[in-house]
């Protein structure tokens, strides 16, 4: 039996930065489930000059990710002259730092190899190597076939913390209350209060109004008796907290807190003149639906000192180049070509200029391409409004479609977020004639949220008077309703955006299926969603699946045709954003399809 799981996703992830950097040593990023598996999320970049010091850099990079998401081993991609043997030796030779946290971690470290010729869609040679003994022997390793993290309760916890420290005496002071409030987040009395529910979890492992050996997903069934799953009021709190179904288990309670009743923001004062400084935590948490509900608190206790680490070390930083201490917001991320969410401490007030060099890095690390902005402040994960925008707009719904992880299937997808738009939104009829408008709003969409624009999405009189302006249409167009194609499309965004287009013209329905490798190069490359157009119909294609033994293709469509509300569940359970198959298309129609290029920028 295999205990030991590999993303296809993370393994795509590091034979490109093989083929970017031509060598890369990466740690790796992995969930361990109580029953004993290991699953490999990811990966951060080991730079050359931490080599000497490998597992005392792991820490700081450890501190940015989800609690429960750890260090599991390493990955070196090298030419096939070097053998296993050499790359052990060069582990043999790094020193463990005296204070490194888990023994466990370094004497239970998976190491994979890659060459410059690996594959995706091949498994990279597996070992389990022991630090302490310094014995390694090859293991089983399989593709898994879904994201670990579906299975999870993701939990968020939000606690402000006032840090006293004595002006006169900094660096000693503030070293000293953050230890302190280290050692308090381990107090037996502080208790975690699901604000959903009556639930209560105590730091030393037992529980209130539910049994403490019962798993985690109690707490679901606990909120759902009194909700339909999606809105609850806290009986307690009396306020409004929302519940978001990403698939079945991904679910997201989002105002989880430590009780007042035993705060660890109580500090022990400082007798001398006395400044503060606040620590305004924002921590995600990962739980596995099996997971005891006695062992939870551990991991949100992990989550907290992670994240109270990393403004420590912010801070200390600042006192250390004798700066003023600067207050930092936790800013999430989530960026598709990550399957878990990370987090950033950025300058409160800071603008995305100020923080080029810093975010460029954080590609570096996560072995990003520096293609596209994924860490800039309009990037930032919004955990309550995943799935609606502030206008009530549908964000990405083909994330909801529950799909099997099969790495014979070369799957590539739009990359970073967009809004659904489609008929009769913004109370207006252009039923009938408006679905080319619809998907060229989609399109701008992204290019907004992705931080390329700062502009507003354009209406379909807008986009009519755009296309008056640079003349490609006369003065009756505006209001008209008359019918635009993929060469309109290129226009108004040209116009709009400054973005030129690509196209793959003039393909009959029959066709299409064999210009997937030129969609799936533009959605690996640029990753914007594709307007195609044919026979006065539009549609969006956000992604390509193309299977390699039987050469059968599949596209997923975001139709602009839905005449609803922006109801999920009709939209995926009705096909208007789902898998599509060749036959799909109009086999005797002419299509054209306009794909949007982006500037190379971070």
């Amino acid at each position: 039996m295999t205990d030991f799981f590999l993303s296809p996703f993370a393994n795509e992830r590091l034979i490109e930065s093989y083929r970017d950097q031509q060598k890369c040593l990466a740690y790796l990023v992995g969930y361990e489930v109580s029953k004993g598996e290991t699953h490999i999320l990811g990966s951060i970049k080991v730079f050359e000059y931490y080599l000497n010091n490998l597992f005392a850099t792991w820490r700081k990079n450890e501190e940015v990710l989800p609690a429960n998401l750890k260090f599991c081993g390493v990955c070196v991609t090298q030419n096939q002259s070097e053998d296993v043997d050499e790359f052990i030796e060069k582990i043999n030779k790094l020193a463990i730092p005296p204070d490194f946290q888990s023994q466990e971690q370094i004497n239970k470290m998976v190491v994979l190899l890659h060459n410059e010729n690996s594959k995706a869609s091949e498994l990279p040679k597996s070992f389990l190597y022991n630090y302490q003994t310094k014995n390694y022997s090859e293991i089983p390793l399989e593709f898994s076939k879904s994201n670990i993290l579906d299975d999870c309760i993701r939990f968020s916890i939000k606690q402000t913390i006032n840090v006293a420290y004595d002006s006169k005496n900094l660096k000693e002071t503030f070293a000293s209350q953050i230890d302190n409030l280290m050692k308090r987040m381990d107090n037996p009395k502080i208790v975690y209060d699901i604000l959903q529910s009556d639930i209560m979890l105590r730091n030393n492992g037992k529980t209130i109004s539910v049994e403490a050996e019962n798993s985690a997903i109690t707490i679901l069934d606990k909120i759902q008796e009194e909700s339909d799953g999606f809105e609850i009021v806290d009986k307690k709190k009396k306020n409004k907290s929302r519940i978001i179904k990403k698939v079945p288990y991904a679910v997201e309670i989002l105002e989880s807190n430590i009780s007042q009743d035993v705060s660890v923001a109580v500090i022990s004062p400082i007798k001398k003149s006395v400044d503060t400084y606040t620590l305004d935590l924002n921590v995600i948490c990962f739980v596995h639906r099996d997971e005891k509900l006695k062992n939870i608190c551990e991991i949100f206790r992990n989550g907290l000192k992670r994240q109270i680490s990393s403004f420590y070390r912010r801070a200390i930083d600042s006192i250390n180049n004798n700066e003023k201490l600067v207050k930092y917001e936790v800013v999430h991320f989530w960026p598709d070509q990550l399957i878990y969410p990370i987090f950033s401490l950025y300058p409160e007030n800071s603008n995305d200029e100020e923080l080029k060099k810093y975010r460029e890095s954080l590609h570096d690390i996560f072995l990003l391409p520096k293609t596209m902005p994924l860490f800039r402040w309009k990037n930032k994960f919004d955990f309550k409004h995943s799935t609606k925008d502030v206008k009530g707009f549908l964000i990405c719904p083909h994330k909801l479609i529950k799909k099997t992880i099969d790495p014979s299937h070369n799957v590539s997808l739009v990359k970073g977020r967009y809004t659904y738009h489609h008929y009769m939104q913004d109370n207006f009829n252009d039923s009938g004639w408006g679905c080319a408008y619809r998907s060229l709003q989609t399109l701008i969409s992204w290019f907004k949220l992705q931080s390329y624009t700062e502009k507003d999405i354009p209406s379909i009189t807008d986009i009519q008077k755009t296309l008056v302006k640079i003349g490609d249409k006369p003065e009756n167009f505006v209001n008209s309703r008359q019918w635009i194609g993929s060469f309109e499309v290129s226009f108004v965004i040209e116009d709009l955006l400054g973005v030129s287009s690509k196209f793959i013209s003039s393909v009959y329905g029959s066709e299409i299926a064999s210009r997937a490798r030129e969609l799936a190069s533009h959605f690996n490359k640029i990753g914007s969603p594709v307007m195609i157009g044919g026979n006065n119909l539009a549609h969006t294609i956000l992604g390509i699946d193309f299977n390699e033994q039987t050469g059968q293709v599949k596209f997923l469509i975001l139709d602009p045709h839905f005449t609803g509300g922006e109801d999920i569940d009709i939209i995926l359970n009705k096909g208007w954003c789902g898998w599509k198959e060749e036959s799909f298309w109009n086999q005797n129609v002419t299509y054209n399809m306009c794909l949007p290029q982006a500037p190379s920028t971070v």
